[in-house]
């Protein structure tokens, strides 16, 4: 059986199997919230809209968590715990600005309560603005974008191909069903739980690769965006002082946290980022955001070195993902002022 036959079966079987959930979708009026078919039930696969839906049904929260999967390590139990403060955690693997953006507007607009953002930054948020299928094609999600659609980039015609048509779509299609018929017979766990965190959260790391060599490893991964940037991209801009008007207004209080990177991840890309200047520039950018009720914590790379965050793997889990410990110590700067 060669690959060609393979991959047209694929295809072919993810058609049909995307015919017949759309079809089945008009027996039972149910809302488009899953990509690429319609169903109320929402699958863990789309992470961004579990997200945003439990935020929904936490009532409690004063603190909101929003940045990528670096942020995913800020348990708002600890939070609890340490400081007794109901925090949300927004934070989700890979999001751009805009889809902070959105968790931030959402907030805003319907928790009463809220009282802080914590943003923690990366920059590569400011290389593109590219919304995935799972953002673009969600009407919850889009509602927050509605007015600014120049500012971000639509997915592409191949990218909504894919989405129906790849082996990953049918994969996720069986994984999804599966959980459906689970949910049907009220089986359904998921694994996104009311504050925000996952089972996937990284809390605890155990490797007997030494860090230095997993930070090199990733940094292979993040070659075509921190070894080819070279300015900042000015809608990413926007969309930091957008949120940053908004709170202020809302007389709510930003604390944007500018994250470490170990030292063996830096100092792969310190050519391209001496010559550019593009990551000096980043936290000066960052640091410009400091106003009333506005604080900038920086953790760059060197200046964490200072606040008791050093190179050893206690600290890390690879070259940009750190660990509890590290959130420790950022959350310590963030409610023990001096």
């Amino acid at each position: 059986m060669n690959q060609k036959f393979i991959n047209t079966f694929f295809i072919s079987f993810a058609l049909i199997l995307g015919l017949i959930l759309y079809f089945v979708s008009w027996m039972d009026p149910m809302q488009t919230i899953q990509a690429p078919w319609s169903t109320r039930f929402v699958s863990d696969r789309n992470s961004t809209l579990v997200k945003f839906l439990r935020m929904s049904e936490n009532k409690t929260f004063t603190d909101l968590i929003v940045g990528s999967s670096t942020s995913e390590v800020f348990l708002p139990q600890t939070f609890k715990d340490k400081y007794n403060i109901d925090a949300y955690l927004a934070g989700d693997g890979g999001a751009s600005t805009p889809v902070r953006w959105i968790f931030i507007k959402e907030a805003v607009n319907n928790h009463p309560s809220l009282k802080r953002v914590i943003y923690v930054a990366d920059l590569f948020e400011f290389k593109d603005l590219k919304l995935d299928n799972n953002i673009y094609f969600q009407n919850q999600l889009m509602k927050n974008l509605m007015h600014y659609e120049t500012w971000y980039e639509k997915p592409d015609l191949l990218d909504r191909i894919y989405d129906f048509l790849s082996r990953k779509a049918l994969q996720n299609s069986f994984k999804t069903f599966k959980d459906y018929l689970k949910h049907k017979k009220g089986g359904y766990l998921s694994q996104y739980r009311i504050d925000g965190t996952t089972e996937k959260s990284m809390v605890e790391y155990k490797s007997s690769e030494p860090i230095e060599s997993r930070a090199h490893r990733l940094a292979r991964s993040y070659k075509s965006i921190y070894g080819e940037m070279t300015t900042l991209n000015p809608k990413t801009s926007e969309f930091f002082e957008l949120i940053v008007s908004e709170l202020s207004q809302k007389n709510i209080e930003l604390v944007v946290i500018i994250p470490p990177w170990h030292e063996a991840f830096y100092k792969t890309f310190s050519n391209h980022l001496d010559k550019t200047q593009i990551y000096t520039n980043w936290v000066k950018y960052l640091k410009s955001l400091e106003g009333p009720n506005r604080r900038v914590i920086d953790f760059s790379y060197p200046n964490y070195q200072e606040q008791g965050i050093s190179q050893s793997d206690e600290f890390w889990h690879d070259g940009v993902h750190f660990s509890k410990k590290t959130m420790e110590v950022m959350i310590d700067k963030i409610y023990l002022r001096p």
